[in-house]
């Protein structure tokens, strides 16, 4: 594994005046992407593996694993009202599932070669951007490829 690949996930208190650590959780698998929820419910780990899991706000709230991706999750995003992630991997796949319950809600598949390496869904449009030197505009309730543009190859 690369050593710039973490093998923990810690949540901070951005308001302490000290850095204080609120909670923390080992991985044996390296964490590729990370992304917080807006409203604060929940941080989403991006892994090596393919594997994305969801850590609850809560001191009681235990971890969900997502699985789905075959290799691993490069990117991920929450949308606005926090109710869905989409993550992006190098299997060249954006999927998007229920962030509370960590439900598969579909798979986008138009780009062609390599690795995904951003996702920003803001309201029913979602933005992928990929190897294939193309962003791609998804509508993420029907889950069509609503446009797309291509750069310099």
């Amino acid at each position: 594994m690369p050593r710039w690949l973490g093998q923990s996930v810690g949540l901070w208190n951005p308001h302490a005046r000290r850095k204080k650590l609120l909670r923390s959780w080992a991985l044996a698998e390296g964490v590729w992407s990370l992304a917080y929820a807006p409203d604060g419910w929940a941080l989403a780990a991006g892994l090596l593996t393919g594997e994305i899991v969801l850590y609850p706000r809560g001191p009681q709230a235990n971890r969900v694993t997502l699985t789905g991706h075959s290799y691993p999750v490069t990117s991920l995003a929450f949308s606005s009202n926090s109710r869905v992630l989409a993550s992006a991997g190098q299997d060249r796949t954006v999927r998007l599932w229920t962030a509370e319950f960590g439900q598969p809600l579909g798979t986008l598949t138009n780009h062609t070669t390599g690795a995904i390496s951003g996702v920003r869904p803001t309201g029913d449009l979602l933005a992928s951007g990929g190897d294939d030197a193309t962003i791609r505009l998804w509508n993420v309730t029907d889950q069509r490829e609503t446009g797309d543009a291509t750069g310099p190859s």
